[in-house]
């Protein structure tokens, strides 16, 4: 009986190898070296007498042209989630912003008439870029450009709503006061990780510290007796503007601010004729990479978040600009001009391994990474609603209620300002003040007694409120907009 069984098993395990002559049986072997997967990169390229966007991937493979016109196609900028790109649109020495699906269709303008260098917020329904206003040129007047004296930070919805960001003045060099000159020239910003900070170039003025007043108090004692002189040192207000301008330094900068134009820092110095331009953060929002010619040429360098260690990672005879850090943070990818044609070029944040990908010999401007699919370029969203200036979709719970568990004390000239946008009902929403966006559904702010002009859009570029209100000092004034728009 047991043979009979050993038998049918047998018969069985013959019948099922030769009936499944398909299958095959994995046996151990030598280890395999997974390939990661290729990022995408979109740049500016000219091959026939304009700029038009192309996409490559970072092996130098896949080089696709999406789109092409008589316009020049400049600083591509990628949402959030890698669908959509803004671009800068120049023609006749006119500027707008387009956006694109990216594949090159559905496209649109989205503010015309001098705006420029484009950069999405790591949330997806806010661009950061340059304004630029009309000025008198000695015959006519014309749109300035970034980098002119007419040019300021400002920022447009995807519905093409505009808004202005108000740089508040002196900011900090180090230790010392430094203002930037309302007739400054500012260029290629850049947008933090996190939402909260802006970098870009510009020309500044250092002016000596602030000087501190001093004023003297004299006490009586119990005996009736005067006691010594007492100095006290009174700080000037945070809207100190220093009367006299002190000598400006001969090139561009690299500064940074909050979002809503406070905490203005000085990030690079000299007293060196040279530019600083082209700053680009990390995705991990440490360090900053940029452009300098401090050395007579055009190089690049990687610096701290906060302007320490700034360190040369190229060195070259070429002319390096437009730097741009990969998403996963393993690659910097520049432009090195030479010869009348560009290479594009990928470096190691360290300045290792830096190798070329594009092939055609052309000129190239702006590349910029795709993100990463599944994060915001590889980082996650904060948790807390409206920690960032804008959120890119309809939060979870409506702001019905302001609950203050530790209400900050408010100074008798300053009064709080709390707006809410109930019913949510056509998100994103903008709220602005003096023209600066300070949130989305909810603000809260502290300013100075007076009268505020509150504008309110929602996600389609309406607007939905629109008026002056005044701040009483030493009170929370509450704006709420009740809309079913």
């Amino acid at each position: 009986m047991k043979k009979i069984i050993l038998l049918v098993v047998l018969a069985l395990v013959i019948s099922l190898l030769l009936g499944c002559s398909t299958t095959t049986v994995q046996t151990a072997g030598p280890a395999t070296t997974l390939t990661p997967a290729l990022m995408q990169l979109a740049f500016a390229g000219n091959r026939s007498g304009h700029y038009s966007l192309y996409l490559i991937n970072d092996d130098g493979s896949g080089e696709t042209s999406i789109v092409g016109g008589p316009c020049d196609d400049l600083h591509p900028s990628w949402s959030p989630n890698g669908n959509t790109i803004v671009l800068q649109c120049e023609e006749n020495n006119q500027t707008q912003l387009d956006s694109m699906n990216s594949d090159g269709q559905q496209g649109q303008v989205l503010a015309a008439s001098g705006f420029q260098n484009p950069d999405f917020s790591p949330y997806g329904n806010l661009i950061i870029c340059v304004g630029s206003e009309r000025v008198y040129r000695g015959v006519h007047y014309e749109m300035g450009y970034a980098g002119d004296p007419s040019s300021y930070l400002a920022t447009v919805n995807l519905a093409g709503a505009v808004g202005r960001i108000n740089i508040i003045q002196p900011g900090k060099l180090g230790n010392n006061d430094m203002y930037l000159d309302f007739g400054t020239s500012i260029a290629n910003p850049s947008v933090s990780p996190d939402g909260n900070m802006i970098a870009f170039e510009t020309n500044v003025r250092v002016v000596v510290p602030v000087p501190v007043t001093t004023t003297t108090t004299t006490t009586t004692n119990q005996s009736g007796s005067v006691s010594d002189q007492e100095p006290t040192n009174v700080n000037p207000p945070s809207d100190y503007t220093p009367p006299q301008p002190g000598v400006a330094e001969p090139g561009k900068r690299i500064c940074v601010v909050d979002f809503d134009g406070t905490n203005l820092k000085q990030l690079t110095t000299g007293e060196g004729n040279y530019d600083d331009t082209y700053p680009t953060w990390s995705p991990d929002g440490k360090k900053i990479v940029f452009v300098s010619n401090r050395t007579g040429n055009n190089e690049i360098y990687v610096m701290n978040a906060d302007g320490t260690g700034q360190t040369q990672i190229t060195n070259d005879t070429f002319d390096n600009h437009d730097p741009a850090w990969s998403p996963d943070g393993s690659y910097i990818a520049y432009v090195a001009d030479h010869s009348g044609i560009s290479e594009l070029c990928l470096i190691r944040p360290d300045g290792t391994q830096r190798r070329r990908i594009n092939s055609v010999a052309e000129q190239i401007q702006n590349p910029a990474w795709r993100p990463i699919s599944g994060g915001l370029n590889g980082l996650q969203a904060p948790t807390i609603p409206y920690s960032s200036p804008v959120s890119s979709s309809a939060p979870t719970t409506v702001h019905t209620t302001v609950v203050q568990p530790n209400p900050p004390q408010v100074a008798s000239t300053t009064g709080e300002l709390v707006i809410t946008v109930a019913n949510n009902s056509n998100p994103p929403y903008s709220i602005y003040i003096n023209g600066g966006l300070v949130g989305g559904n909810y603000a809260d702010k502290i300013l100075s007694a007076g009268s505020y002009r509150v504008t309110v859009y929602n996600g389609n570029g309406k607007v939905i409120y629109d008026e002056d209100f005044t701040v009483i000092a030493g009170k929370v004034n509450q704006i709420r907009i009740n809309t079913l728009d």
